[in-house]
């Protein structure tokens, strides 16, 4: 299969090849915490990790976006084979198909329990109830998501072979990411101004990534 290409936007920085090997350090030490924080049967990372190992029960939108892009950075790095990263995405998408989310505003909650995917109403740190008000609905976090999401569409075409549709919802109005043919295609319903704001967002961690490179 061909790796994933990104285009670069902007000059290249130029660094030493100790820098080089420092950045890629930090790279492969950062993908190994997500490895460790990740389910094996769900594909959703946990939202912390304690020093024995122990993954936290919870985890938020905002963490499975930062899992989705990183693993496409994992494989631009060389850190991971394509296989892996198509295998991982692909197991993630299939999770959060099955999550449950907000019925009037189609936005997906903001806790899950990372092992299966389902909607938390009770915090597992103290078990303490989730909100004053039931379970939180953040548009911030699901706009992480969102990103993370652009960031895949853009970069593994081979998830638009399932033919599967997901909702998700940035800056607090819907946006859907369908997958159609041999591409995803992320439609938000947003003003121009929240448009630009999540494809900057996508942007710059795709120039990040051609910079540590």
């Amino acid at each position: 299969m061909a790796k994933i290409k990104i285009t670069q936007t902007g000059s290249p920085i130029r660094r030493t090849d100790d820098q080089r090997a420092t950045l890629l350090r930090y790279a492969e030490g950062t993908w190994a915490s997500f490895v460790a924080m990740t389910d094996e049967g769900s594909g959703l990372p946990a939202d912390s990790l304690k020093f024995d190992g122990t993954r936290s029960i919870q985890t938020s939108t905002t963490n499975i976006g930062a899992y989705m892009w990183s693993t496409v950075v994992a494989e631009t790095l060389g850190i991971i084979e394509h296989d892996e990263a198509v295998e991982r995405l692909e197991q993630t998408i299939t999770t959060l198909e099955s999550m449950e989310r907000h019925e009037e505003s189609g936005q997906f909650y903001n806790w899950y329990d990372h092992r299966d995917g389902a909607k938390l109403t009770i915090w597992p740190p103290t078990g303490d109830p989730i909100g004053p008000d039931g379970p939180i609905l953040s548009s911030v976090d699901n706009g992480w998501l969102a990103t993370g999401l652009q960031v895949v569409s853009n970069a593994v075409p081979e998830v638009a072979d399932r033919h599967k549709q997901q909702v998700v919802a940035a800056e607090g109005e819907l946006a859907a990411v369908v997958v159609r043919g041999a591409r995803v295609i992320l439609r938000v319903d947003l003003t121009r101004s929240r448009q630009r704001h999540v494809r900057v967002a996508a942007d710059l961690v795709f120039q990040d990534v051609q910079r540590a490179g």
